[in-house]
């Protein structure tokens, strides 16, 4: 799962992504922290600084990236989402992402759409004591996990979560009723029109490091080519 860009610029110039660390004191290095100094904590303090000079500021008059967590049934979206926020986090690890699987709809999705606002993991407050520290934190759209096909339901569900179609909090199952009560063309017709509500801006597709879990390759290729096709 690839969440950081090819390269980055370290104190000690570029650094590639082939390059291997051998030791904390290398990460150390790479960040500009000082390694006499007590690990962990500075090390987490510095990397969110990086992520906050990326994101930029919500004074730009941007609008926050909208992040959708894709992946199969149980391969880890959850704990990700979790791991993510507790290190945005100065307070102990708590779970915000409920885990697991909730049902089967004929072996396709469950639950709903939700989305994470910054406001619901990220607390900091500003250089001169303000309530907000004005940066562009990202929002996470959770949604459960999908079964390993690439068929024309999927492609279309997931051009209507892509599009930003579905509100928060709506059902996927309403989408798969739809769909079995009036086909593609109804699904399309019912989806085109309205609002749109959380346009999803990039994707990271969540996969489990179980090795004996077969890789989700029809999904895969079905959310790259539905991806790929709203560029």
């Amino acid at each position: 799962m690839a969440a950081l860009s090819d390269t980055y610029e370290g104190p000690r110039g570029p650094v590639s992504k082939t390059e291997d660390s051998d030791s904390d004191i290398e990460i150390g290095s790479l960040l500009g922290i000082d390694s006499t100094k007590k690990k962990g904590w500075d090390d987490k303090q510095k990397l969110i600084e990086i992520c906050q000079k990326e994101v930029g500021r919500i004074s730009s008059g941007k609008r926050p990236l909208n992040i959708a967590i894709i992946g199969s049934h149980g391969c880890g979206k959850s704990s990700l989402l979790n791991t993510i926020f507790a290190s945005f986090s100065d307070e102990k690890w708590k779970e915000l992402a409920a885990h697991g699987s909730h049902g089967g709809l004929g072996k396709q999705i469950s639950q709903n759409l939700i989305s994470f606002k910054k406001e619901k993991y990220y607390s900091r407050e500003g250089p001169n004591n303000e309530e907000d520290d004005d940066i562009l934190m990202p929002t996470f759209i959770d949604m459960k996990g999908f079964e390993d096909q690439n068929d024309e339901f999927t492609r279309e569900l997931l051009n209507i979560i892509f599009y930003g179609r579905m509100k928060e909090f709506e059902k996927l199952s309403d989408v798969l009723t739809h769909y079995q009560n009036y086909g593609l063309n109804g699904l399309k017709t019912r989806y085109s029109q309205g609002k749109e509500y959380l346009v999803i801006d990039r994707i990271i597709f969540v996969c489990s490091g179980d090795p004996l879990t077969t890789l989700p390759t029809q999904l895969m290729a079905c959310v790259s080519e539905v991806a790929h096709g709203l560029r």
